[in-house]
């Protein structure tokens, strides 16, 4: 079934640290659109992590505006934004030793009364996402028994069972593996299907190519939004990240980024590894 949501939206968005000489970013206008995942890349340093918390409500910008179906994201109180915006950040500083399934269980804490334990439905739904994402077998454990790349596949968790519209992930695939990082691309495509809004950042291009929807590019001295076909491109690759990334369709049809990080050539490595005559 399709989900029908509204779109989350920046105009002219800057954000600059204080004191600071320069902003991180600065006239960012782009809209997440329900069923179309915005993928956002760049190089380190570039603001991709404060542009989702700019989205989220969890960062003041230095200018513009972040509405929500129209209406200014700063008007609403961190509830209804909670209901609204499910947001996942790259790292968390894990101070108790809860279970995964308790740190699930948090995601839904917008969705209940100030006095309101989770009930039988939230512990449901925690169940479930845990399951989506291949980790249900973790319920039981503790967070300080996890790898960061399992505490990672928890706070992706902990955001499916939020239940908002719009979810904004930074950086999902850290500290992931491949089977992991494919675990987590089902997941997202899945939610843009269902009609949600999806935010996600990224160091991988073919993590873009392999979503679909749209992308937003940042470099160090612009950027560039549009349909993932146009913006991953080898020229406008080359001058965000710095060296030459070759775009190439596998034998399996997938299209994916490749960046040259040098080294010998694979007729180098095939005359190497031929026996003596």
């Amino acid at each position: 079934m399709v989900v029908t949501t509204a779109s989350l939206a920046t105009h002219g968005l800057a954000f600059a640290h204080p004191g600071a000489r320069r902003p991180v970013f600065e006239e960012l206008s782009v809209t997440l659109r329900p069923g179309h995942p915005l993928i956002i890349l760049g190089p380190n340093g570039v603001g991709k992590s404060t542009l989702l918390r700019c989205l989220a409500g969890l960062a003041l910008p230095t200018r513009g505006t972040v509405t929500f179906a129209g209406m200014p994201l700063r008007g609403l109180n961190d509830a209804q934004r909670a209901r609204r915006i499910a947001f996942m950040a790259q790292s968390e500083a894990e101070t108790f030793a809860f279970t995964v399934a308790d740190i699930v269980l948090t995601g839904r804490a917008a969705h209940l009364g100030l006095f309101h334990r989770p009930g039988k439905a939230d512990r449901g739904r925690a169940a479930r996402a845990l399951h989506r994402l291949g980790i249900g077998h973790f319920a039981a454990r503790s967070m300080h028994e996890l790898s960061g790349g399992e505490q990672q596949m928890v706070r992706m968790a902990r955001a499916l069972v939020q239940d908002s519209p719009v979810r904004l992930l930074d950086e999902p695939m850290a500290h992931l593996d491949l089977a992991n990082q494919r675990q987590v691309l089902d997941v997202v495509r899945a939610l843009a299907s269902e009609g949600l809004a999806i935010g996600m950042s990224s160091h991988d291009p073919s993590h873009a190519l392999a979503c679909g929807g749209d992308v937003l590019l940042l470099g160090r001295t612009r950027a560039v939004a549009g349909p993932v076909e146009q913006i991953i491109a080898p020229a406008l690759l080359k001058e965000a990240y710095g060296l030459p990334i070759d775009v190439l369709r596998t034998e399996r049809g997938r299209d994916v980024a490749v960046p040259d990080f040098g080294g010998p050539s694979s007729a180098a490595r095939y005359l190497s590894r031929r026996p003596d005559p």
